[in-house]
């Protein structure tokens, strides 16, 4: 009980005690408006918040309906640091809380707040000084990865305390950073902070928590279709500088958003550049891994150099010739010794036949993307397969040689492996004799050994195949251009070969392409060799085939009229029969066609 009456005489004296502050108060503030004296209380309230325009009497009002991040302080902005841009940036509405944060705030719309910021820096004392201070402020902001993630997103734009729609067709509101480029005096010295920024996060030193590709990859479409570029030059300048010191990725993202950054009537110099940095940089590639670390391995361990020239001494067949093996080869000789015993092996086994041209062409210029074109044919879908057909037949538009070759030499194996899936493609295939005026007679053999395939096929787009490949022979024959004789020669006996190919001649007619020899394109060193090989190989391979059970007289008959017409225009002209007689010599050697053609 005593304790009870103790706590409430406690409570009646802290009642009396609030009751007499509050009289005195009111007397105070009455007193003060009699005498019209002003509170010196209420000028320093004004001066805290000078900037704002809130008094606070207006910040008490509204502090229960107002959120910590609309409240603009000068204790909770990132942008109160004492700088001059730091106090412009405040005076215009713009707020940055606390480590919490994750996006800038404005008290104005985009554009109002840009045009105030650019009339703010002209008319400051230390125009043009003052962009370089507002780059090294930014540039101390960025370093913090948070902070630079926060510039990067999206804005808030909060009018008395209640957030704005974004005025854009998109419905989400302009990063901080891309406010700044929008911002015709501050944009270059932002250009060149963003490029520089780029490179240190790409930099392997830089192993900061929260760097990742789409921190970069975000950097990058802060520069995509900017309304004006006030220095287009310097822009691309510096864009190509920083490009080598990224990683794979970003210089590929940078690369493809290219035509969002510049202008159109830089797409050229753009062009120009690239092609530059194409054949400068050289980036090291799995095949260039494996044999650096093969070179590493013969160099100090001699046991593995002894056992690998041993093992390629007694290899007797050129398909058991690895391209590895020539390799191994190629590092043995660059050493500082072993060279001659090199040599006597390279000697040895080209005469022998197992080192030949086309082992070594497998060796220089076989590409992986070959066999990946093929296997992604076989597996993916329909669509997918028209892409990659249409792929192949871009590249041999290119300008490229090697290109056009291997696009050629991949399409003729779909075919041979694949012919029913290949054949709805034929008019994708058929576009390509647009482009026989770029072709090497090599090239153009291939091609009309494609089509010939196609041709004689059992599709229902055969017949007009056939009909077209007709008259572009005829015509070709007919032409007083030696050039055009050459090319039709060659299709009249690509289509004799595809008319009384073989059975189990499917999987070795694509390599006929390669081996007819050819004085046109100096190609009679591939003949000799392969000739040799296939003469080898078929040995007792004579009388293999139909022996003319599935090689009907129509097709005997369509045969001597082809042949009958090649050597009738071809006589008119003495290198164009000699063309003739060297095709047709081969095909019989190589005993791919039925013995009647013989």
């Amino acid at each position: 009980m005593p304790s009870v009456k103790r706590k409430l005489s406690e409570r009646r004296e802290n009642t009396k005690e609030k009751s007499e502050r509050s009289s005195l108060s009111t007397r105070s503030t009455k007193a003060g408006q009699k005498t019209n004296i002003p509170d010196p209380r209420k000028d320093h309230e004004l001066s805290v918040f000078p900037l704002t325009g809130l008094t606070s009497s207006s910040l008490t009002t509204k502090a229960s309906s107002m959120t910590s991040t609309t409240v603009l302080t000068s204790a909770a902005n990132v942008f109160d640091d004492g700088s001059e841009v730091g106090n412009i940036l405040l005076k215009l509405g713009a707020y940055y809380g606390d480590s919490n944060s994750t996006n800038v705030v404005l008290d104005k719309e985009i554009i109002t707040f840009q045009q105030q910021l650019t009339k703010a820096l002209k008319i400051h004392l230390d125009y043009p000084m003052i962009l370089e201070d507002a780059s090294r402020f930014f540039k101390k902001l960025f370093k913090d990865i948070f902070k630079l993630k926060t510039f990067l997103s999206p804005i808030i734009v909060k009018k008395n305390g209640e957030e704005m729609k974004p005025m854009t067709l998109t419905g989400v509101n302009e990063s901080f950073v891309r406010i700044l480029l929008q911002v015709d005096v501050l944009q270059p010295y932002m250009v060149i902070l963003l490029f520089d920024t780029l490179s240190q996060l790409n930099s392997k030193d830089n192993n900061l928590p929260g760097n990742d590709d789409n921190l970069s990859c975000s950097m990058v479409k802060q520069f995509c279709w900017l309304p004006k570029i006030t220095k287009p030059k310097d822009l691309i300048s510096k864009l190509f500088n920083t490009l080598p010191t990224l990683r794979g990725p970003i210089q590929q993202e940078l690369i493809l958003a290219l035509p969002e950054i510049v202008e159109d009537s830089q797409h050229a110099e753009i062009s120009h550049r690239l092609i530059t940095v194409r054949r400068s940089e050289t980036m090291k590639g799995t095949l260039s891994l494996i044999i650096d670390s093969l070179k590493i391995a013969t160099m100090f361990r001699r046991h593995v150099s002894t056992a690998w020239l041993k093992a390629i001494e007694s290899t007797q067949n050129s398909d058991d010739i690895k391209m590895i093996d020539i390799f191994v080869l190629f590092i043995l000789y660059d050493g500082d010794d072993g060279k001659k015993v090199v040599e006597n092996v390279f000697k040895s086994k080209i005469i022998e036949g197992v080192i030949n041209v086309g082992v070594l062409a497998d060796v220089l210029t076989k590409d992986v993307g070959c066999s990946m074109y093929k296997l992604s044919f076989a597996s993916f879908s329909v669509y997918y397969q028209q892409e990659i057909v249409g792929h192949l037949v871009t590249h041999i538009g290119s300008c490229s040689d090697l290109e056009v070759t291997r696009s050629l030499d991949i399409l003729l194996a779909l075919v041979e492996s694949n012919l029913n899936l290949m054949a709805p493609y034929t008019c994708f295939i058929n576009s390509i004799l647009d482009y026989l005026d770029n072709l090497s007679l090599v090239q153009v053999r291939k091609l009309y050994q494609l089509l010939s395939r196609l041709a004689f096929s059992t599709n229902h787009q055969a017949a007009s195949i056939q009909d077209g490949l007709h008259m572009i022979i005829r015509k070709q024959l007919s032409s007083s251009s030696l050039r055009y004789q050459q090319l039709g020669v060659v299709g009249g006996v690509m289509m004799v070969l595809n008319i009384a190919r073989k059975p189990n001649m499917h999987n070795n007619s694509s390599s006929f392409s390669d081996v007819i020899p050819s004085s046109f394109n100096n190609y009679v060193n591939n003949n000799n060799n392969n000739n040799n090989n296939n003469n080898n190989n078929n040995n007792n391979n004579d009388d293999v085939g139909t022996g003319g059970g599935g090689f009907s007289n129509e097709k005997f008959d369509l045969c001597t009229d082809i042949l009958s017409l090649i050597q009738k225009t071809a006589s008119k002209c003495p290198h164009a029969l000699g063309l003739y007689y060297e095709e047709m010599s081969t095909l019989v050697k190589m005993k791919c066609v039925d013995p009647k053609i013989k």
